[in-house]
């Protein structure tokens, strides 16, 4: 390859590998911080927009490195730069290089059929990164669950509970204005009495997760990995209104990358055999 190619393709890798790193970094903060996801306030709303700002920025610098490195090898290696960053920046362990080595072969699956869909048209097209995308943002959305699961299992393992203390305490704030309204709209109660009410609705309500937590004892274990599949289910709806950006701003940017002189047209003779009485 003549050294500008080279220049190019390295950068074009750094891009990828920059966005594995954020989208690591941020599996490590939804391993950390997965409690958020049980709280409806704006740190869920911060934790979902890095999620899918990380997502997005891993697909958008994997379009530009299927569309224009070739061979197949070097774009490989600029995914398995990209996972290697990722773990890193998640932590080091079984399952952080377990997933990256699901990443690895998911987008040796994606590059190959984009290459390939490429290789036959007659004309270049972004269309293929776009419909070939689903096979690599799966893989993304997987190891973003995982990481969910992962950090939910082991705080459980450390703190020794089921369900996780931001969940419960957050169906008590819905529950208890309910009931303390209720409560004070009972005539004939003095405040002793609505005190005293307000504080058996507390211990109903300990006692209610008690009773259910014995009764899911047996599949503690595999309880995070349940709410890891719901969440899973989740993110792949929403993405779904989201994933047309990263193809947008390619887009916009391969005129550009044109117009600068970055990338050229180059025509191809091909001998083609047909079959024919």
């Amino acid at each position: 390859m003549k050294p500008t190619v080279i220049l190019k393709s390295a950068i074009i890798i750094a891009i990828l590998v920059a966005g594995g790193a954020f989208f690591g970094v941020t599996c490590n903060q939804v391993s950390h911080q997965y409690a958020a996801l049980f709280s409806p306030d704006s740190q869920l709303l911060g934790l979902a927009l890095r999620v899918f700002g990380a997502i997005l920025s891993v697909a958008f610098g994997a379009g530009l490195l299927v569309a224009l490195v070739r061979p197949f090898w070097v774009a490989m290696l600029g995914f398995g730069l990209s996972a290697l960053a990722t773990i890193l920046l998640w932590g080091i362990n079984w399952i952080t290089v377990i997933a990256g080595l699901f990443y690895c072969a998911l987008a040796a699956i994606y590059t190959h059929s984009v290459i390939r869909e490429l290789n036959d048209r007659l004309h270049f097209s972004l269309r293929p990164v776009a419909q070939e995308q689903k096979t690599l943002l799966f893989a993304l959305v997987l190891l973003i669950c995982v990481s969910f699961a992962s950090g939910y299992w082991r705080d459980a393992k450390e703190r020794n509970f089921i369900l996780p203390p931001a969940y419960k305490q957050v169906v008590a704030q819905m529950m208890l204005p309910a009931l303390k309204a209720q409560i004070e709209s009972q005539p004939g109660l003095g405040l002793e009495e609505k005190a005293s009410a307000l504080a058996e609705a507390r211990q109903g309500l300990g006692k209610f997760w008690t009773e259910f937590e014995n009764s899911i004892r047996p599949y503690a274990r595999y309880l995070p990995f349940v709410l890891g599949f719901l969440l899973f289910w989740l993110m792949e709806t929403l993405l779904g209104f989201v994933s047309w950006i990263p193809y947008v701003i390619l887009s916009l940017l391969f005129p550009l990358l044109a117009a600068l002189g970055a990338t050229h047209p180059v025509t191809e003779t091909r001998e083609m055999q047909r079959l024919t009485l």
